[in-house]
């Protein structure tokens, strides 16, 4: 409930900084005909999503889609990356990669991305999706990982996505990375559907884009909310995508950490 309190919050000021998009609300909330249908549509396909973040009723689905007006709809495009605004924001290390040994590049991904419905949260794949043994197995790298970095690593429910979605995060008394300051340390988490929120350099967020792996977030890059590069990653469908999906959340520890100290990532 207090992140819905927030994001309310939060949009209520863009509004006030956006009479217009305020105004275009209030008349398109006056055109209801055939709004109805639509909306009991929207509301089973969004309640079929699952808990995450927002509330997970009508007071929740009311308030994703309050943020519509201010989210990219097209979260597949690395059109945003030129800005330099998202550079300044992730830090001097964001254009490198930090995808290790095995270079800065990813192989294609096979076959089509999976379906996404367009709501701002939860933001979910509905087709593709993984079963219960690969999630619980990301679950045990994302504790493997915290447990072989005492005090620079921890597992503990995801502040973004509410109890029952473990997560990792920066440990306590860790200096945080600016980007990471709004998600209170947390870098990574995974959903039950195996698919996975993470926060990336711009540019290995850019090759998870570019390669079919992933997408941003709605949010992403909108001033308030989170940084360009937390990126949504498709759930793997093998053991071959598993290795890469481990690969991009060593790659964000290695990004959370760049300027130190060493972390272990042999896990």
């Amino acid at each position: 409930m207090d992140q819905a309190i927030s994001l309310a919050n939060r949009l209520t000021a863009q509004a006030r900084a956006r009479p217009y998009i305020a105004a275009a609300i209030a008349i398109g909330a006056l055109s209801t005909a055939p709004i109805f249908s639509w909306a009991a549509d929207s509301y089973r396909t969004y309640l079929s999503l699952g808990k995450g973040g927002i509330p997970h009723n009508l007071f929740g689905w009311i308030v994703q889609g309050l943020a519509q007006p201010f989210a990219w709809h097209d979260t597949t495009t690395v059109r945003p990356f030129g800005d330099a605004r998202h550079s300044a924001a992730l830090g001097p290390h964001a254009h490198e990669s930090f995808l290790g040994e095995a270079g800065p590049s990813l192989p294609a991904r096979a076959g089509d991305r999976p379906t996404v419905p367009g709501f701002v949260a939860p933001q979910r794949q509905t087709t593709q999706k993984g079963a219960p043994p690969m999630t619980a197995r990301m679950e045990t790298l994302l504790k493997d990982l915290a447990a072989a970095n005492p005090g620079l690593l921890k597992t503990s429910p995801s502040n973004l996505e509410g109890v029952g979605t473990p997560a990792l995060f920066l440990a306590d008394g860790v200096e945080l990375p600016g980007y990471s300051k709004r998600t209170k340390g947390e870098i990574c988490h995974a959903h039950g559907e195996s698919s996975s929120h993470m926060i990336l350099s711009l540019a290995d967020s850019k090759e998870v884009l570019e390669r079919g792996w992933g997408e941003r977030h709605p949010l992403s890059g909108v001033r308030g909310f989170w940084p360009l590069s937390y990126v949504m990653v498709y759930a793997p469908r093998d053991d071959d995508e598993f290795v890469i999906w481990k690969r991009l959340v060593v790659a964000c520890v290695r990004f959370a950490f760049a300027d130190g100290p060493a972390v272990n990532v042999d896990v």
